[in-house]
């Protein structure tokens, strides 16, 4: 794990006071693309904090929520992965 003093807290903390939120977060990504893509803009203040390189985190956002609003975006949203789609 990235930070070592969360591997300490029990697994009902853990969830409750770091996942939780960093799902609310993922979703709120999520949401922001789609009424992007439905409105032409959107702005999420909560999420954006995951980064890292192909072959390791580098961060402390256990989820990658631009990587899963690009996904959900591309299955859900019929956008291409093309670039003539954002001009």
């Amino acid at each position: 794990m990235e930070v070592p003093p969360v591997a300490l807290l029990p697994n009902f903390l853990l969830q409750r006071k770091v996942l939780q939120p960093f799902r609310k977060q993922v979703g709120g990504t999520v949401l922001a693309g789609k009424l992007a893509v439905e409105r032409g803009w959107a702005i999420n203040l909560g999420g954006g904090f995951h980064h890292c390189s192909a072959t390791e985190g580098g961060g402390f956002c256990a989820y990658a929520d631009i990587t899963l609003c690009l996904e959900f975006a591309f299955a859900e949203l019929s956008i291409s992965s093309s670039a003539n789609q954002f001009l």
